[in-house]
């Protein structure tokens, strides 16, 4: 999964996912607004963007991509030694 998550990080994948995100308010009548940037942020990402597309992108959607794929592998790892406990001897000599 942490492979699958992983290859979706890039432009394009974006790109679809957004054209897809685009329809909904046809549906839903929500409209996505790119957040207001401030100088100085404390609760949320701030990168700096052109397009609301670019703020969600670099803002919410690479950031959880990466949440997910470092969750999926810290717990393949933590699966792993509790499967394999004596693999963990053996890196510590």
């Amino acid at each position: 999964m942490a492979q699958v998550i992983s290859g979706l990080r890039n432009e394009e994948s974006f790109s679809e996912i957004c054209k897809t995100a685009a329809e909904l308010p046809i549906t839903t009548d929500v409209v996505p607004l790119k957040k207001h940037v401030t100088s100085k942020q404390q609760n949320r990402a701030n990168a700096p963007s052109q397009s609301t597309e670019e703020h969600y992108r670099i803002n919410l959607f690479y950031p959880f991509t990466d949440h997910v794929t470092q969750s999926q592998l810290c717990l393949l790892h933590t699966l792993y030694l509790q499967l394999c406990p004596n693999s963990q001897k053996r890196n510590k000599k």
